[in-house]
C-alpha cells in the first residue's frame, strides 16, 4: 500500500539503523561515468545547514505539500539502494532518476507524481543516467555507455523505444541542458581528455563548438529559464570555476573560482541563482576524495553562500518547481539518498525510503 503524504512526513529518518554498517557504494565522478567505490562509516543522520545545524526531524508540511510528486521518487522500493539526480518531466506528471535498486548498475526508473507505476527503463550492461527532459515531456534524452564510449540517446516515453540522439565514435558526449525558449540544446564533447560545449538544434542536428578554451574543460553546462545564459563548469589546471556565457554575443563572465572540483549546476526557475557543488577542503572526513558541499550563488550580486556544513558528500543539487527548496544527493544516512533542503526555513530531510 502506497503511503500517504502524512505517512511520508512522519517516516524513518534513515534506512540505516545504526545496527548493520552500510557497506560500500558506487556512484558516478562528476557526471565523467566513471563508477567510484566509497565505503563509509555509520554516523547520525544530522546534515549541518548554514548558519547553524538542524536535526532531521523537521516538520516539512508546506514543502511536502506542495511538491508531494517529487517525494514520490523514494517511496518506491523497499530493498537498499542508491538512488541519484530525480528529474520531474516540464508536465509535472513523471519523474524519472537513477538507481541501483535491482542490480547494483545505474539504470533509469520512472514513476508517476502520484506514486504509482514504477518502471524501469533501461536495461544496459554500462551504466545509463543523467537524464535531461524535451520541453513537451514526451521524451528525455540521456547518457548511456557501449563498448566503454559515452553517447547521448533519446528515450520515447510513449513507445519505449531508444535511439541514438549524438553519437560519436572519437568522443564522449553527454548533454547537460535542453532550452524550448532557446529551441536548441547544449552538451559537452570529450576527446583525448578535453572537454568543450557544443550547441545543437533540439533534435540533435547543427552541431557548433561553443567553447576552445587552452588549458580548460568545459562541462555540466545549462540555459538559464529564458534561454539568454549558459552556466557551466570549467576545470582547470589549479582548480575549477562557474562561468556564465551571454549566448547572444559569446561573452562569458566567472562568478565563482575554486581550489578544489566544482560541478552539478541548477539554475533557479527565476532566473536568478545557481545552486552548484563545491568540495572544500576544510571539513574533516574519512574520504581520501575529499568532501562536495552545496554553495547558492546570486547572479546579479555576484554573491555565493555556503548551504551544508556535513562530513559526507552533499552534491547534485536540482531546484523544485516552486523555487523554494532545493533537492541534493548526499551519503549522511551511508548510502547515497535524495534530501529535500527548504531554503526559506532551513529544514532538511530525507526522501522516504520505501513503500509498505
Amino acid at each position: 500500500m502506497h503511503k500517504s503524504i502524512e505517512q511520508c512526513i512522519k517516516g524513518p529518518k534513515s534506512a540505516y539503523d545504526g545496527k548493520n554498517p552500510p557497506g560500500a557504494t558506487r556512484t558516478i565522478h562528476e557526471q565523467s561515468g566513471r563508477m567510484v567505490t566509497k565505503r563509509h562509516i555509520p554516523r547520525t543522520t544530522t546534515l549541518h545547514i548554514s548558519p547553524g545545524h538542524i536535526r532531521m526531524n523537521s516538520n516539512l508540511h508546506r514543502l511536502a505539500l506542495t511538491t508531494f510528486a517529487l517525494f514520490s521518487v523514494m517511496a518506491i522500493a523497499s530493498e537498499p539502494a542508491s538512488d541519484h539526480r530525480p528529474v520531474i518531466s516540464p508536465d509535472g506528471k513523471t519523474i524519472v532518476f537513477m538507481s541501483t535498486r535491482k542490480d547494483g548498475d545505474w539504470e533509469l526508473y520512472s514513476i508517476s507524481a502520484s506514486g504509482n507505476g514504477l518502471e524501469r527503463l533501461t536495461h544496459n550492461e554500462g551504466w545509463d543516467g543523467y537524464a535531461v527532459w524535451a520541453p513537451d515531456s514526451r521524451a528525455f534524452v540521456f547518457q548511456r555507455d557501449v563498448d566503454e564510449r559515452r553517447g547521448a540517446y533519446r528515450y520515447d516515453m510513449e513507445t519505449g523505444e531508444i535511439e541514438p540522439f549524438v553519437v560519436m565514435e572519437d568522443a564522449n558526449v553527454s548533454l547537460s541542458g535542453w532550452s524550448a525558449t532557446a529551441g536548441r540544446v547544449v552538451m559537452f564533447i570529450e576527446r583525448e581528455g578535453k572537454r568543450d560545449l557544443y550547441l545543437a538544434d533540439a533534435d540533435g542536428s547543427n552541431l557548433a563548438q561553443l567553447t576552445d578554451t587552452e588549458n580548460a574543460n568545459e562541462h555540466d553546462a545549462h540555459f538559464s529559464p529564458d534561454g539568454s545564459l549558459l552556466a557551466y563548469a570549467v576545470s582547470l589546471e589549479d582548480g575549477s570555476a562557474l562561468d556564465v556565457m551571454e549566448l547572444a554575443t559569446g561573452e562569458a563572465r566567472r562568478y565563482v573560482s575554486s581550489t578544489e572540483r566544482l560541478y552539478g549546476l541548477d539554475w533557479s526557475p527565476d532566473g536568478t541563482r545557481i545552486a552548484y557543488t563545491d568540495t572544500p577542503n576544510d571539513t574533516p572526513n574519512d574520504n581520501p576524495d575529499g568532501n562536495a558541499e552545496l554553495y547558492l550563488l546570486d547572479v546579479s550580486a555576484g554573491k555565493n553562500r555556503r548551504l551544508t556544513h556535513n562530513d559526507d558528500y552533499d552534491h547534485m543539487p536540482v531546484w523544485l518547481p516552486d523555487g523554494n527548496a532545493l533537492m541534493f544527493s548526499s551519503y549522511a544516512s551511508g548510502r547515497e539518498q535524495i534530501y529535500v533542503l527548504d531554503l526559506e526555513s532551513g529544514d532538511v530531510r530525507p526522501f522516504p525510503s520505501g513503500i509498505e
